[in-house]
């Protein structure tokens, strides 16, 4: 499980990973200048489960929850 910051634009998430909404309006895990696909080891048709953290979890930044689980 990782968490990740919701970013307005690409060029905003910095190092790491974070989630965009794209411009077909979904939401689009990126990293910075790379693959995300690659830095996660995903491939086509791989399973990306995205999830709120708890509020109790939560601290002064937007995150949300991203598990990567096997394809089944």
């Amino acid at each position: 499980m990782r968490s990740l910051k919701v970013v307005r634009s690409y060029d905003a998430i910095g190092s790491g990973l974070g989630l965009v909404v794209d411009s077909y309006g979904m939401l689009s895990l990126c990293v910075d200048r790379g693959s995300a696909a690659r830095e996660l080891n995903l491939g086509q048709g791989d399973l990306v489960i995205l999830s709120r953290l708890e509020e109790s979890d939560q601290n002064s930044t937007i995150t949300t929850s991203v598990r990567i689980a096997p394809k089944r």
